[in-house]
């Protein structure tokens, strides 16, 4: 799936006919003219898809009712069976370029997005292009935390880079500010951030130079206060919380979307790891040297190591 989804953005941004990797044909405003909405949907079915084949096994993975001190496993058979699927080698290269192109693509349309307080209008097929890559963006960003959690490999591919391209981490950190600071939008990108750099020192390291991880930990307690608020309740009508999916298909799957995703933070990160999440956000990172800041600012590995093909 994200060779696939990978190769229809590619060529949805290129030329007819071109010849390889050419410059775009872009509308006035910095699209590209062939990436229409029903590539994009296309694109996005398909990543649905493996997200909810990811999480068939949840309910084996433990109930979401536990304390977070304890119990609610919650997804780790699912994160398990994610990472053999994607692990591979030339799986997990080709899952990171379609992330990569996905966030550079939705960049591109953001900027020529109106601000809020503009009175420019946008052309509705542009609108509708962009708000497909929104949500392509936000589904991305749910497979990469189910991706990298409990996974060196994964996390390790976030911290690639080639050239002058950002690393994985450094795409997220430049997302727009409301991603920062929107409830809605934090929920969708907090929570990766959370699985990309847990007990991976590196990684939150890299986060670090462009994001405080106070704003980690800042959220991480009020979820935590929020999640015990909600168990506490559903105690009392003695009705425990259910696990969360973050992909569950919808009654009707005659029409797009067929798959329901939750942002929500359990779907990504069991309860039963929060506390131990909070004291390892809450730690202050080891200080690199001065040549690792350096690289920790650019980026992390040059080139992929070599590896074995699939985690254990």
């Amino acid at each position: 799936a994200p060779e696939m989804i990978m190769n229809i953005l590619f060529e949805a941004s290129q030329p007819a006919g071109s010849s390889s990797l050419p410059a775009p044909e872009v509308s006035p405003s910095g699209i590209p003219v062939n990436l229409t909405v029903a590539v994009i949907k296309v694109c996005r079915t398909a990543l649905q898809l493996l997200i909810h084949v990811g999480s068939l096994n949840h309910a084996m993975g433990g109930g979401g009712s536990g304390s977070v001190c304890g119990g609610g496993g919650g997804n780790g058979v699912r994160a398990a069976f994610l990472r053999r699927v994607l692990g591979g080698d030339e799986v997990r290269i080709n899952m990171v370029h379609m992330c990569h192109l996905t966030l550079s693509l939705f960049g591109a349309a953001e900027k020529v997005r109106p601000r809020h307080d503009s009175a420019a209008v946008q052309p509705a097929e542009e609108a509708a292009v962009g708000a497909e890559l929104r949500s392509l963006t936000h589904e991305v960003l749910l497979l990469l935390a189910l991706f990298a959690l409990g996974s060196p490999r994964a996390a390790e591919a976030l911290r690639w880079r080639w050239n002058s391209h950002p690393t994985m981490l450094h795409r997220m950190c430049d997302l727009p500010i409301g991603y920062f600071c929107e409830p809605r939008l934090r929920q969708i990108l907090v929570p990766t951030l959370i699985c990309a750099c847990f007990h991976e020192s590196i990684n939150l390291r890299i986060l670090s130079s462009r994001l405080s991880p106070q704003h980690i930990v800042t959220y991480l307690k009020a979820e935590v206060a929020s999640y015990e608020a909600a168990r506490t309740a559903s105690l009392e009508r003695d009705a425990p919380l259910p696990p969360l999916s973050p992909a569950t298909l919808v009654d009707d799957p005659s029409e797009l979307p067929i798959v329901a995703m939750e942002y929500g933070l359990q779907a990504r990160l069991p309860p039963s790891k929060w506390a131990d999440a909070l004291a390892f956000f809450s730690t202050r990172p080891e200080s690199p040297t001065a040549e690792r800041a350096h690289l920790d600012w650019q980026g992390g590995e040059d080139t992929p190591r070599a590896s074995r093909a699939s985690d254990e």
